[in-house]
């Protein structure tokens, strides 16, 4: 199977405000510090066990943060990455569904490290709630992600309907069923939002496909609209072809 990346001009395909980069700018540099003092830590405290308490969370924050990072770098504006052949799939790298499995488990690693650590002589490490904290979250989101990458990644637009990847389970919606699929947002609102004929809504985060939300709903969209055209979502690129002409996006 190969994968295709495209950008297209978007402009004009949302009427949601440009997004600002100061914030990013901050929570990059948060993150970055972060790591920077468990990893100096990882090298000055004592007793070993710490080391390796700090050393671990180090390497579970930097894994999540590159993570976030390739995922937010493939959601840039008019950005498509998909599979071919078959039906049109975005799907997230290989990079970002590995990372996806060691981010939780290295922050895992780190919490049996601080258990350790209180088993030592005058040991010391995070207390009941933290432990717990490290723990859970590792073990959880380690078992979360391995069964994640059990089923088929990203979003798939067939001409039957459309089909995602959930926690635990894999979400299916034929297109007589969907009603809207709504504009995104900005910030934490920036979901792909798919509105069904009985009034419920279903919610795919951008970070399962990879691609920019804003032109996947005007595609997703367009072949609701078009039924006739559907057939062509068996073959990825002609469909973005036809997609992209009638939405007048210009590739970059």
């Amino acid at each position: 199977m190969t994968t295709t990346s495209l950008r297209f001009d978007s402009t004009g395909t949302s009427n949601a405000p440009v997004p600002q980069p100061a914030k990013r700018v901050v929570r990059v540099v948060a993150l970055v510090a972060l790591v920077g003092l468990f990893l100096v830590s990882a090298f000055t405290v004592a007793p070993f066990s710490m080391r390796l308490f700090f050393g671990f969370s180090a390497l579970a924050f930097a894994a999540s943060g590159l993570y976030l990072a390739i995922g937010m770098r493939a959601q840039r504006p008019g950005s498509l990455r998909f599979a071919g052949p078959g039906p049109l799939t975005f799907r997230p790298t290989l990079a970002a569904q590995l990372l996806l499995v060691l981010a939780p488990l290295l922050l895992g690693i780190a919490g049996i490290a601080n258990v350790l650590a209180w088993s030592e002589p005058n040991g010391r490490g995070l207390r009941f709630v933290g432990t717990v904290l490290y723990l859970g979250v590792g073990v959880l989101g380690t078992l979360s992600a391995v069964l994640h990458t059990r089923r088929p990644a990203g979003l798939e637009i067939s001409p039957s309907g459309l089909r995602w990847r959930r926690t635990f389970t894999t979400a299916a919606l034929d297109w007589d069923e969907l009603a809207e699929a709504e504009e995104p947002g900005q910030g934490s609102n920036r979901l792909l939002r798919l509105h069904t004929r009985t009034g419920t809504v279903l919610k795919v985060y951008p970070l399962a496909f990879a691609a920019d939300p804003v032109v996947v709903t005007a595609l997703i969209s367009f072949y609701l609209e078009n039924e006739s055209q559907r057939e062509l979502l068996n073959s990825p690129e002609r469909a973005i072809a036809v997609f992209a002409e009638r939405a007048k996006l210009r590739r970059l």
